[in-house]
């Protein structure tokens, strides 16, 4: 069975992202509050460290959530998904309070923007999905299968 190419441009999209946001949370957690970033971070080395945690956990569900796509368990898949936009959405504007004392930094846009991208891809690639499902045809089975 041919995997759906918005599916296989979404999961790739949602690895990249993950990756990103790992990297950076591994530099707060490295760095903590002296990582060298325009605005400077104002949060003190704690709160930093800890949203580089929830950097990082966003990093593995992003990936995670890739990969149930790519396995075809599109139901978990697509929920993941979902729920990680969200977590990506609201964490980086926590984070931007937290960090700068301002929740809409410069990055909200690449946020935005990559979380609507990856939202149309997830809902074009759930559409092609249920248009090949239903255009097929099972088979009928008797009574031993072979009929």
């Amino acid at each position: 069975m041919k995997k759906n190419i918005y599916i296989v441009i979404t999961s790739i999209l949602m690895i990249l992202t993950g990756i990103l946001r790992g990297f950076g949370g591994v530099l707060l957690i490295l760095k903590g509050n002296t990582v060298p970033v325009e605005p400077p971070i104002i949060a003190s080395n704690l709160i930093s460290k800890l949203c580089g945690i929830g950097l990082i956990i966003v990093c593995f569900l992003f990936v995670y959530s890739a990969y149930l796509l790519l396995n075809r368990k599109y139901i978990k898949g697509f929920k993941l998904s979902w729920i990680v936009i969200g977590l990506f959405l609201i964490g980086g504007i926590v984070n931007g309070y937290l960090l700068f004392k301002n929740p809409f930094v410069q990055d909200q846009i690449i946020n935005f923007s990559a979380s609507i991208l990856i939202g149309i891809l997830l809902l074009i690639g759930k559409n092609n999905l249920n248009k090949t499902t239903a255009n097929k045809v099972l088979p009928k089975a008797g009574l031993n299968g072979f009929d």
